[in-house]
This record gives C-alpha cells, sequence and structure tokens, in this order.
C-alpha cells in the first residue's frame, strides 16, 4: 500500500528493505509534530470570525476543524484566535471547499489590542489552556527524571502526544513559568 502510494520503495540492493521516499518523508511531518524552536512572530494577534449559515452546518464544522489543525484556539463560538497570520491558509481552504460566497473575516490586534485587565498572556492562557499543556510538560519532566518513563519510544510516543497539543505560540506570549522548552530539551537530549 505504502509503495503503491509512492511512501516507500524497494532498494533493489542489498537487503531489499523499504526506503521512505521523499513524499513519505513530508507525508511524516505532517503526521508527527515538530517543535518550532524560532517561532517568528509580528507583534499582532489574529482574530478569524465567521457567519456560515446553519443550512452548512457540515462546512462550519469542516472549518472549525481546519482553524484547530492550523493552530488556532477558540475564544468563542465562531470567534477564533492566532498569533500567526492565517490569512493565506483561510483563503487557500475557502477556494478548495467554495466558501467564497460566505463571511469569514480576519483582523489582527497590534500587541496592546486588549481593553480591561486582561493582556496577551492572559488572553493566550483563555484560549489555548496554556497552564494545563505546562503540567503536561512538568508531567513528561518529572516522568523522564523519576524513571517512569523508562524505554526510548514511552519518551517518544508521550512527548509527541503533549507536541501535538502545543499551539507552538510565540515565547513572548508563553507564561513566566513555562516549562515545554525545558521539556524539549530533556527530549532531545534522550532522542
Amino acid at each position: 500500500y505504502l509503495k503503491r502510494k509512492g511512501l516507500v520503495q524497494i532498494a533493489t540492493e542489498g537487503l531489499a528493505l523499504p526506503a521512505i521516499t521523499d513524499m513519505g518523508k513530508k507525508r511524516l511531518k505532517s503526521i508527527i509534530p515538530q517543535y518550532d524552536n524560532k517561532r517568528v512572530w509580528d507583534n499582532r494577534i489574529y482574530i478569524i470570525t465567521y457567519d456560515l449559515p446553519r443550512e452548512n452546518n457540515t462546512q462550519r464544522n469542516i472549518l472549525r476543524d481546519y482553524l484547530k489543525k492550523i493552530g488556532c484556539g477558540c475564544l468563542q463560538y465562531s470567534v477564533w484566535l492566532t498569533p500567526y497570520n492565517p490569512k493565506n491558509l483561510i483563503e487557500e481552504f475557502v477556494n478548495k471547499h467554495d466558501l467564497d460566497e460566505e463571511l469569514i473575516l480576519v483582523s489582527s490586534l497590534g500587541r496592546d489590542g486588549t481593553i480591561g485587565e486582561m493582556d496577551l498572556r492572559d488572553l493566550m492562557e483563555k484560549v489555548y489552556k496554556l497552564s494545563k499543556l505546562n503540567d503536561r510538560y512538568q508531567d513528561f519532566i518529572d516522568n523522564v527524571k523519576n524513571k517512569v518513563l523508562t524505554t526510548q519510544t514511552q519518551i517518544i510516543f508521550n512527548f509527541l502526544s503533549i507536541l501535538k497539543d502545543d499551539p507552538q505560540i510565540p515565547f513572548k506570549l508563553l507564561p513566566i513559568d513555562w516549562v515545554g522548552d525545558n521539556a524539549y530539551k530533556l527530549y532531545k537530549g534522550i532522542i
């Protein structure tokens, strides 16, 4: 199946073991979460709002799933946030799913775009529930240090299951006590 899909090829020399093709590597990269240690940010928070009729519930669900996939967090039912500019991705999505006639807006806030006592860090906590994610990273660190996770396979799967849920927002917007970077360094040191 993988060979038919072009994801692997069988080497003709030696033991004839399968080798991952470039397309297979690209597919793996899209499935296995990757840690972004740069997180380039333009100092803006982007707000995505949409007004899709209830009759288009399937399209609304597909849009919501896509927004999650590209790292957006839900603020309210049809209001989503992301610190990364989603305009091009959403335009491609709209064209692919024939949503040209529907209303989808992308606006941006500057660094000080909130009013009241909630700052952008607080907003990111509310939207992405970063304290729960931070607790999971801390548990990972503790489990490695206390030898609860003993095999490399356990360590890999445990870390990647957390990383999969990590929106990897810009470092400036993370909580001050964030341990995700320490967990990554520990993971990389073992792997």
